[in-house]
């Protein structure tokens, strides 16, 4: 699915709802959510920032992205866990598929 698969926002978040359940019941990932991961350049739970852009496109039409980025790398990226709700906690996303849930697949504040 996300071998060799370049876009923008809505690409990695169609990649990333075909690929991921979030155990903390936050439903699918919208192009909104992984702009503003990028842009406000969040941090996973291994410290890594989100994966930068292979080709800017500053001319692009408005319903072109400006960005596009390679997916796989934005995979492995959220792979690790982003924050929680409300920047409360770490969600390990669990891959679709899979039989059963990491036994520590969301940590909560406190």
């Amino acid at each position: 699915m996300t071998e060799e698969l370049r876009g923008g926002y809505q690409v990695i978040a169609t990649a990333f709802n075909e690929t991921f359940e979030f155990p903390d019941g936050r439903g699918d990932i919208d192009r909104r959510q992984v702009e503003m991961w990028f842009v406000r350049q969040t941090r996973n739970k291994d410290g890594n920032r989100p994966p930068l852009p292979v080709n800017e496109n500053p001319e692009a039409a408005h319903s072109q992205p400006y960005y596009e980025f390679d997916v796989p790398p934005w995979i492995d990226w959220a792979a690790a866990g982003v924050p929680g709700r409300s920047r409360k906690g770490w969600v390990i996303p669990v891959r679709k598929g899979t039989d059963t849930m990491p036994e520590h697949s969301y940590y909560g504040a406190g």
